[in-house]
């Protein structure tokens, strides 16, 4: 039995171009060769981002395991889902934040403690039900609600995330791309 969750897009950033407005004049020797600048912190907060959305990318990796579990693997895949939502909690705890970062830091750690919570206290009825070698109607119906309700906190997780997250490009000049 496999059970269905959002999946929402995952987002990476990318710098894209921008003139320095405290440019120096160009000298006529200058003229003939090209230089490129690089806004320091600009590259900084490109790097934030990404470490962020690689987190959620192993997050979400593992959620999807979990969901494609069998009675085999499902206890394995269960446990696997909780440590990485842990562990990723445990790093953002102790990560260095960015200028501007806490909204889209906070929203983060409330997506991995939703994570943590609903696999930890939520998914253990989910796992008997998997479990099993011939489900019922009831069991098919569980699984159908549970998958529902899942699916439904998660996008509100991901939709703070997502919205923190095009603030903090905003104001650090990034641009977030699809992939």
């Amino acid at each position: 039995m496999r059970l269905f969750f959002l999946l929402p897009i995952v987002l990476f950033s990318c710098s894209g171009s921008t003139e320095d407005d405290n440019s120096s004049e160009v000298s006529e020797s200058d003229s003939l060769s090209s230089e490129i600048v690089i806004d320091e912190e600009r590259v900084t907060a490109v790097e934030f981002n990404n470490e962020l959305t690689y987190m959620q990318e192993g997050m979400l990796d593992q959620v999807d395991i979990l969901f494609a579990s069998d009675s085999s693997n499902v206890d394995l895949n269960l446990e696997n889902a909780i440590f990485e939502a842990q562990s990723s909690l445990q790093k953002l705890e102790v990560m260095e934040t960015f200028e501007n970062s806490d909204e889209f830091m906070n929203a983060m750690k409330d997506l991995f403690r939703f994570y943590e919570e609903e696999l930890s206290q939520n998914f253990g009825n989910i796992a008997i039900i998997l479990k099993k070698e011939n489900l019922s109607e009831v069991d098919d119906n569980t699984l159908e609600a549970y998958d529902l309700s899942f699916s439904q906190k998660e996008a509100e997780a991901f939709e703070k995330v997502f919205e923190t997250q095009d603030a903090f490009a905003a104001e650090n000049k990034i641009r977030l791309t699809d992939q």
